[in-house]
């Protein structure tokens, strides 16, 4: 996967920080990358799951392919609040 530059990184945060599921869906549809540049602090996922936006954290983490555990290890680390991001990993185990 192709990383994007610090405009397009900029700007899926941005939809992300927003919880425009419906815009990262075509995002992803048009076939875009979510691989942001390196030393950028935060993520599309940790941004959808800090804000609770809990379809938008399920769409990022099912269309990367991040396994439950990856998910607790960077939960742990870097979310703020361990209820919603646990409720989230059982949210999306199937």
């Amino acid at each position: 996967m192709e990383t994007l530059n610090v405009l397009e990184a900029e700007e899926l945060l941005r939809l992300c920080r927003g919880g425009r599921l419906y815009d990262v869906e075509k995002w992803i549809a048009a076939g875009k990358s979510l691989a942001l540049p390196p030393g950028t602090r935060s993520t599309p996922l940790g941004i959808a799951i800090n804000n609770g936006f809990h379809s938008l954290a399920e769409l990022l983490a099912r269309y990367a392919r991040v396994p439950a555990t990856a998910l607790v290890a960077r939960g742990i680390q870097c979310h703020r609040s361990a209820a919603i991001f646990k409720g989230f990993i059982s949210s999306i185990e199937t």
